[in-house]
């Protein structure tokens, strides 16, 4: 079988005490903005475009790599890479709302512990965790998360920092 990988970047970007979500219309819930880059765009340049088309805000500079999540479905042993920036830097002001029926993504500068318990909320595990062990301190840049999706359910393998398993 052929192997597929789907990749994605995002990035948290915070002001003061505040974290930046974004909605999709139709989608539950609030995310990190996201998407995938187009075929020859580097990962910078993605999350650049990303963040401007989702939240309307430009990114002169990425920032740090915080972590890469690989999640390995083991039924089509397709791989599916989110690559998550720390944006230090951005400019401009967010999208307000969407109004009702509206299909433009929403973006808003959420206080840190509302942002974080919409993170939480999160069903999917590799939307999840990550995110929050980063924020909560847990743990620090630099880190490979593992998962698999067995039969539906995303499972939590390893996570490893400079070789060594955490």
């Amino acid at each position: 079988m052929t192997k597929i990988v789907n990749q994605q970047v995002a990035g948290f970007l915070r002001w003061h005490d505040h974290l930046l979500l974004v909605a999709q219309p139709g989608a539950p819930g609030w995310y990190l903005p996201c998407g995938e880059p187009r075929p020859g765009e580097t990962l910078d340049l993605a999350l650049q475009r990303v963040v401007q088309q989702t939240a309307g805000l430009s990114v002169p500079e990425p920032g740090p790599l915080v972590c890469v999540v690989r999640l390995v479905d083991m039924a089509t042993r397709d791989e599916h890479m989110t690559y998550l920036f720390d944006v230090g830097q951005w400019q401009g002001t967010p999208h307000g709302p969407a109004r009702p029926g509206s299909s433009r993504t929403a973006a808003e500068f959420m206080p840190l512990a509302e942002a974080t318990a919409e993170l939480a909320a999160q069903p999917r595990p590799t939307r999840r965790e990550p995110l929050l062990a980063y924020l909560q301190g847990d743990v620090g840049p630099g880190y490979v998360w593992l998962y698999q999706n067995d039969a539906g359910q995303e499972l939590f393998i390893t996570r490893m920092f400079s070789g060594s398993v955490k």
